[in-house]
């Protein structure tokens, strides 16, 4: 997992574009090898959240931490000073993609709703009136408010000319944290309710400036699929880096 041969444009004095730039310019960029190989949940802090697979298919235990105290220091994985991106990038704007969609499926869900405590208000005014005119905006509907538009982040390169796995974690980790309820929210929209608050959930970075959510047993089926391996018997309590599997792998 070396840096060695990043980019031919990181030694160079010209800043790196944007990872907007590129994708407008239809060259990339991708998510990095060594991101996709981050077992990254969303439960607690960053430093209890994540975990280095062996590969980017490998969910499996033994895995390394991000996060490493020993008696001397704590430090941070080696992978976390590598890019996120291929090629590099000087910063990514990271939405969420169930809370970029939550607002359209929330208006479709009740698109049809006959609902007494249905509200709605002038888009222009803001006034609260009658359900009378298919014009005015839907503000809350069966007991739910109406969500909120989705506010992306912008994540800097620091201390190197591209934006490192380090810069990407830090900065995104403690905001989806914060969205968390949210999320639960948008995922389970179509029942009009959110998912129970103890569900553990895993970022999906597959694409780096859209991430997807998934729940933790979906995230470690599908990437098991990846290598033909079974997916029963997922062991989804407790930190997979501290647990050995009991499953036997092939």
């Amino acid at each position: 997992m070396s840096n060695s041969n990043i980019s031919p444009d990181v030694g160079s004095s010209e800043p790196l574009p944007t990872f907007e730039s590129l994708q407008k310019a239809q060259k990339g960029p991708t998510l990095s090898h060594e991101a996709a190989c981050l077992f990254w949940s969303l439960q607690d802090s960053l430093k209890t959240s994540i975990f280095v697979m062996r590969n980017k298919k490998s969910p499996d235990p033994p895995l390394e931490p991000y996060f490493r105290q020993t008696l001397d220091a704590a430090n941070w994985h080696p992978l976390s000073q590598e890019p996120m991106t291929r090629p590099p990038v000087s910063s990514i704007t990271v939405d969420v993609y169930e809370l970029e969609n939550w607002l359209d499926e929330w208006l479709e869900v009740h698109a049809e709703c006959i609902d007494e405590g249905r509200i709605l208000a002038d888009a222009e005014e803001g006034q609260i009136k009658e359900l009378e005119d298919e014009e005015r905006e839907l503000l809350r509907c069966c007991g739910t408010e109406r969500p909120p538009n989705s506010e992306p982040i912008v994540v800097p390169a620091s201390g190197k000319p591209y934006v490192t796995i380090h810069d990407y974690v830090t900065a995104v980790h403690p905001w989806l944290m914060n969205k968390r309820n949210d999320i639960l929210w948008a995922m389970n929209v179509w029942d009009c309710a959110p998912l129970p608050a103890e569900t553990k959930l895993m970022v999906n970075c597959n694409g780096p400036a859209s991430l997807m959510i998934d729940k933790e047993e979906t995230w470690i089926a599908r990437t098991r699929r990846r290598t033909g391996v079974r997916t029963t018997n997922i062991p989804v309590s407790g930190s997979p880096y501290l647990e050995e599997s009991s499953e036997t792998t092939s």
